[in-house]
């Protein structure tokens, strides 16, 4: 679909409104494995335009998808009306002006149009190992290409495209299971080395043993630690969220909050969370450092923020209107100075996680949390893993994790998608809070 024409008809459609437009294109192939055979292949191409109109105060919005010219002109003709009856907002910003366009680009063909076949060889490795093994593999090998637009009616029309390649497999080992997976974006895949963590992690995993709840030293691995980071960067960077002081960084900014060790940036240009390099208003997304060596130094700003703050545009808006505010959405972590293999052959003590899931924030301002852990749970002695350990609900404030980080590992993992990415390196955290058990 040409989404310059798209684009153009929506603009002429809707002359004598101020207008913005984010177009999404996204073309997706994956294939879905389940019992050691392939179950499902999928392919789909969705195009999406999200436009919103104003006049003299007003604003409304609406989503397309279909872009006929009947329904493109019925669209803006019920918008125009529509509009007539919302309220004035007096704090309501008009479209940007004298905005620098951008062609960003990281897609690779051979990555975004690879072949069902393609697809089964790879998937055929793990399968197969399992039915020699007698285990079980499950999983999804998903590939394609995602490419947003924004646009408005001052001239402003920029874009990113990126391709991308995500694999997870699980694997059952009589009452183990084990999980891993990757993202890619033009790095690729080590398929081999997933494979092996996943089948490692079922193995170790069988005839797991009940921990008492308690506070116990954990290494989180990558995927883990990201749950943390995210939920720290959402609440705690969050421009509005300090503006209303329902952040811990209301109180904190410029002050020494963690240890030397913690280093947290926010870049959509570059580094191993990198996306779009503007926001969802055009606006050209900055690098920001969020804590550098323990200080918190900035939170993330858009217009409306820059605005009732004083603070620069850092060029993270949502799409507008909205009532979350600006987010850090391409954040990491710097990494430490071990290999988790070595954190673990360091650890007397320990309780290793490879996920969390069903996390929620229970207090926003110390960014409590709570959830589960899975797909492979394990007991550390003496320096080696020993066991699987049943799954465990862990209630922790991420704030105070945190602070209480013993080591970081020396290499970063990526994951989310275009529009949000997150890395963090693995981490050893002293006192971590599990509040109960489970029976599985």
């Amino acid at each position: 679909m040409n989404k310059e024409f798209v684009i153009e008809k929506i603009l002429k459609k809707a002359r004598g409104f101020e207008t913005e437009i984010i177009f999404e294109t996204r073309d997706e192939s994956l294939t879905r494995f389940g019992d050691n055979e392939i179950s499902q292949n999928v392919n789909s191409a969705v195009h999406s335009a999200d436009v919103k109109i104003m006049k003299a105060g007003r604003l409304f919005k609406f989503s397309i998808n279909q872009f006929d010219e009947e329904n493109l002109s019925n669209s803006v003709k019920n918008a125009a009306e529509a509009l007539k009856f919302q309220k004035k907002d007096a704090k309501l910003l008009p479209p940007l002006r004298n905005a620098k366009n951008v062609k960003s680009e990281k897609f690779f063909r051979s990555e975004a149009n690879l072949a069902p076949s393609w697809r089964a060889e790879k998937i055929g490795k793990i399968t197969d190992f399992c039915k020699r093994k007698k285990t079980l593999s499950y999983g999804i090998l998903t590939n394609g290409a995602v490419e947003l637009c924004v646009a408005n009616s001052n001239g402003l029309f920029s874009t990113h495209k990126e391709s991308f390649l995500e694999y997870k497999v699980t694997v059952k080992d009589g009452d183990g299971y084990g999980c891993y997976g990757g993202y890619s974006s033009g790095e690729g895949l080590d398929f081999e080395e997933i494979n092996r963590k996943a089948v490692e992690k079922a193995r170790l995993s069988g005839s797991p043993v009940e921990i008492k709840p308690g506070r116990y030293a954990v290494i989180l691995e990558e995927s883990a630690a990201c749950e943390l980071l995210s939920f720290i960067a959402h609440y705690g960077f969050n421009g509005l969220a300090f503006a209303e002081k329902r952040s811990f960084v209301s109180e904190n900014l410029g002050k020494k909050f963690f240890g030397d060790e913690v280093t947290i940036i926010d870049d959509g240009a570059g580094g191993p969370a990198f996306g779009m390099p503007f926001d969802f208003e055009g606006s050209p997304r900055k690098k920001v450092v969020l804590v550098e060596k323990g200080v918190i130094k900035n939170v993330v700003t858009d217009r409306n923020i820059a605005r009732l703050t004083g603070f620069g545009n850092t060029g993270h808006s949502l799409p507008q209107p909205n009532a979350y505010g600006p987010v850090p959405l391409n954040v990491y972590m710097k990494p430490g100075g071990e290999s988790l293999e070595e954190i673990i052959r360091n650890s007397e003590n320990a309780v290793l996680v490879t996920e969390l899931h069903y996390t929620n924030c229970l207090k926003p301002k110390t960014v409590e949390m709570t959830g589960m852990t899975r797909n492979g749970t394990f007991l550390v002695k003496n320096g080696k893993i020993t066991k699987g350990v049943k799954n465990m609900r862990f209630t922790q404030s991420a704030l105070d994790a945190f602070k209480n980080i013993l080591e970081i590992s020396d290499k970063t993992r990526t994951f989310g998608e275009y529009v949000g990415k997150i890395a963090s390196p693995a981490l050893k955290i002293k006192d971590f809070n599990f509040s109960s058990g489970t029976e599985f």
